[in-house]
């Protein structure tokens, strides 16, 4: 079965409460098409009150001073591993090229429990339940889409996707990370610098009326803007953007699109968003899969989008250099973090 890829420039909402070959399908066509998709939130896949709540701690955590929160710096030795912890006000750039001075924002980054979670400051520590309960939710479902791919795919190792994201197997790149645009007057509008995400999929939490997210189209070389809730008429949750990361794009020849976005508003309001970066485990390589949809697919659009991808990690253009999964993250945090 060979699939067609729309041209439709509207990201689908969906709804894979009952998986099928046909919600597969549509998973698939949203992300080889525009590499973001919504999925319709039923309340149960990750309950709406857990993400108030976690929204509200989010707030009351970046509302503490400074010194309480630089003492779990991200990279410190408090701050329980490598890439976890708080990020101050301009700490990274996801644009480094045209971000020279850090994105304006702070972050806090949550790795999953391994077997415990990594020491939090306050009120983080006190809610380690909640926070426990959204990562096992958002890595579920995580997991329900991978299998969604992998059987649009017609993977021909149907659980190699749910197999090298098994965290029970062990270690990997995965960070649920909570983030604060303070209100500013500066004129700049950027907000998080252009960049693709680092991982498999990325699932983002934002609240109403805090839009600001945009996407590039290589098409029409604008910047497209992605609402908080495309259907408000009918939904009265919003859905859960997903978004494909670098590593599926490596995985499918570039066939899954890896898109270039970022955070840009003006008016100097705050906003508050949440992001589950999902990552497959350190040792696994970013080879090509096989896949029978993949063997029919258009080659030269994928070859395009590898390009891309490999430019942006430094890769020398016709290496034939396979990366894993944690040497491709090392790369990217190095460039974002100035280490």
């Amino acid at each position: 079965m060979a699939h067609s890829v729309t041209q439709d420039s509207t990201i689908p909402v969906i709804d894979i409460s009952n998986p099928s070959d046909e919600v597969a399908r549509k998973v698939f066509e949203a992300a080889s098409t525009h590499g973001f998709l919504f999925i319709k939130n039923d309340g149960v896949t990750i309950p709406p009150k857990d993400i108030d709540e976690m929204f509200k701690l989010s707030e009351e955590f970046f509302s503490a001073p400074e010194d309480h929160k630089a003492a779990y710096a991200i990279h410190s030795d408090k701050a329980g591993g490598i890439n976890r912890g708080w990020v101050k006000m301009a700490g990274e750039s996801l644009d480094p090229e045209g971000q020279k001075q850090g994105d304006p924002k702070e972050a806090f980054n949550i790795g999953p429990p391994q077997p415990h979670l990594q020491p939090l400051p306050t009120p983080l520590s006190a809610s380690s339940s909640l926070i426990l309960r959204f990562q096992t939710a958002c890595h579920t479902l995580c997991t329900n889409l991978l299998s969604l791919l992998g059987t649009a795919l017609q993977l021909q190792d149907p659980s190699y996707f749910a197999t090298h994201h098994d965290q029970s197997l062990g270690r990997s790149g995965t960070i649920f990370r909570m983030l604060y645009y303070p209100s500013t007057s500066s004129s700049s509008q950027i907000r998080a610098g252009a960049h693709s995400d680092y991982g498999s999929l990325t699932l983002l939490f934002r609240l109403p009326g805090q839009p600001g997210l945009e996407l590039f189209s290589p098409t029409t070389k604008d910047w497209i803007p992605v609402p908080v809730n495309p259907q408000p008429s009918t939904l009265t949750e919003a859905p859960i953007l997903v978004n494909i990361g670098d590593l599926l794009s490596f995985w499918t020849g570039g066939v899954l699109k890896s898109t270039v976005h970022r955070v840009t508003f003006s008016g100097g309001e705050e906003r508050y968003s949440m992001a589950y970066f999902c990552h497959p485990l350190d040792g696994a390589k970013l080879e090509k899969v096989r896949s029978t949809v993949l063997e029919e697919a258009d080659g030269e659009l994928g070859r395009e989008e590898l390009r891309s991808q490999r430019k942006r990690l430094g890769l020398e253009e016709g290496s034939e250099e396979v990366l894993t999964a944690k040497e491709h993250l090392d790369r990217r945090l190095k460039v974002t973090y100035g280490i």
